[in-house]
């Protein structure tokens, strides 16, 4: 009875480490399907999305509401179809409207290998009748450099940014505060969309030959000067 006990013990931690529950195992890829956000908000959660230049990889995801909303109330996925040399991600919810007023906060970080993130970008959907007002405002932290703020409204707002442009880095930090108001009309939010863009960090090998040929060209010029 009791390798029995022990055996279904190890199989469940195999399990939840495959997962990435525990945070001890490599993050697989993100979901490509809407999947609900309360599983990515579970401690040590992380997954990644991989193109043609870098691995970015999403992590220490967080929900908070102060109108009583729920993570499960947003589902989340890769972004299927991002600005071009972007991938990130989109969120998705039918539970942010008013009245009553709604608010709610989502923090996570995106990394790389490399220094390979340059930008960030934001987009939303919703509606919104009378004197209702949805706004996502956001800090963008790349790291080192201090905080960046997008913002989306609907409508539209002189505040709004949706697009801003960093120094090259590995990781950036992000929280956006998303609310719901109206008094006599209606608002509601149903698509936050959050991208990076990133650069091509040479590899080591092509700095090398990089050097090489500058100085081959650099000795090829001083020669032609001696014999000139």
């Amino acid at each position: 009875m009791k390798l029995h006990l022990l055996a279904g013990t190890v199989t469940a931690v195999a399990l939840l480490t495959t997962q990435g529950l525990l945070g001890t195992a490599e993050a697989g890829p993100c979901s490509v399907s809407p999947v609900s956000y309360s599983l990515w908000v579970t401690p040590g959660f992380s997954c990644t999305i991989t193109d043609a230049i870098t691995t970015k990889t999403f992590s220490n995801f967080s929900f908070t509401s102060p109108t009583g909303l729920t993570a499960s109330q947003f589902t989340v996925q890769v972004d299927p179809q991002p600005p071009a040399s972007s991938a990130g991600l989109l969120f998705t919810t039918a539970g942010l409207i008013a009245p009553p007023t709604s608010d709610a906060v989502i923090d996570f970080t995106v990394s790389t290998p490399g220094a390979n993130l340059d930008d960030a970008s934001l987009a939303i959907a919703g509606s919104v009748t009378g004197d209702g007002t949805v706004t996502v405002g956001e800090n963008v932290n790349p790291a080192g450099a201090g905080t960046l703020r997008l913002q989306q409204s609907i409508p539209g707002s002189p505040n709004d940014v949706g697009h801003v442009v960093f120094a090259p880095t590995n990781s950036v930090s992000v929280i956006k505060d998303a609310t719901s108001i109206a008094f006599t009309g209606i608002s509601s939010l149903s698509v936050i969309q959050e991208d990076f863009s990133e650069i091509g960090v040479p590899e080591p090998a092509s700095l090398a030959l990089l050097g090489t040929g500058l100085a081959g060209l650099g000795l090829f010029r001083a020669r032609r000067r001696k014999t000139a």
